[in-house]
């Protein structure tokens, strides 16, 4: 079979799968996590924020891109060999009993749905500054308008006591919201479309190679792992404060400035159509 061949065949089950979910599916809640960047956007996003090796597999793996989803694999391994570390602060709101479910957080309405920002759209920070200076990084976005984030604080601003902070070495952090960041990367596999809750994945820099590269190596059927190096900590809001000066940041796959950036989880503030397995 031909590569066109393979193509056509995709895309006829794909349409056919689609227009199966259109007859048949539901309309079910998804939620959106809200996201404060250090240049004073709100951004909006539904799968995921990276940051270490997260963000360099996925955005250097695309001088790969012929190669179709093996770039990932095969940047895996490159930035397996080097294991850069990044040091940052990590600072997050842990989800707890009745919490961790959202309870304490607003189900969105259509009404509300309708008048919250638009992705992207900027607002005016209270101080400027190169997102690259971390050091200097203390700005903050301007109040927001629309979709109401009150589990945020200025990024100016200390987190609130309540909140967990650790300031380590790390190989990657990432917050994950859905199960799947692809077919074969099942890293949240206890995620759900609407269950409130910001999955962080955290890697620190004592994870030795091998047992990172066991871990990649299985994500296919989900993130498993009794090591203290690499955990998955649910959470309602954290931020993240990069204290090396260089590097990248992603939310859903595309990259963000670098800095200071915090995000909460906005519990079905999206509706999408699916089948309804429960």
């Amino acid at each position: 079979m031909s590569s066109n061949d393979s193509r056509e065949s995709y895309l006829k089950k794909h349409v056919l799968h689609s227009a199966f979910i259109v007859a048949k599916g539901e309309v079910i809640p998804m939620d959106l996590v809200a996201i404060d960047t250090c240049t004073g956007k709100r951004l909006y996003s539904f799968l995921s924020i990276g940051w270490g090796m997260m963000a360099d597999v996925d955005i250097e793996s695309e001088k790969y891109r012929h190669m179709g989803n093996a770039r990932f694999a095969v940047m895996a391994v490159i930035k397996l060999a080097s294991m850069k570390k990044y040091r940052g602060r990590l600072s997050y709101l842990p989800c707890e009993g009745e919490r961790c479910r959202g309870s304490s957080l607003p189900r969105y309405t259509k009404k509300e749905r309708e008048v919250g920002d638009q992705p992207g759209v900027e607002k005016t920070p209270e101080n400027n500054f190169a997102c690259h200076l971390v050091s200097d990084a203390i700005g903050a976005a301007g109040d927001d308008v629309g979709v109401p984030t009150p589990l945020l604080v200025p990024l100016s601003e200390p987190v609130p006591s309540s909140w967990v902070t650790v300031e380590d070495d790390f190989i990657m952090v990432g917050a994950v919201y859905q199960s799947h960041l692809a077919k074969d990367n099942m890293m949240a596999p206890n995620a759900t479309l609407n269950d409130g809750i910001i999955h962080l994945v955290v890697a620190r820099g004592t994870i030795t190679r091998m047992q990172l590269a066991h871990i990649f190596a299985t994500l296919e059927h989900g993130f498993q792992t009794s090591d203290e190096n690499m955990e998955i900590i649910r959470v309602q809001a954290f931020r993240l404060e990069p204290l090396t000066p260089k590097g990248l940041m992603t939310v859903d796959g595309e990259v963000v400035d670098y800095g200071p950036i915090q995000a909460q989880v906005l519990p079905s503030m999206a509706r999408i159509m699916a089948l309804n397995n429960n």
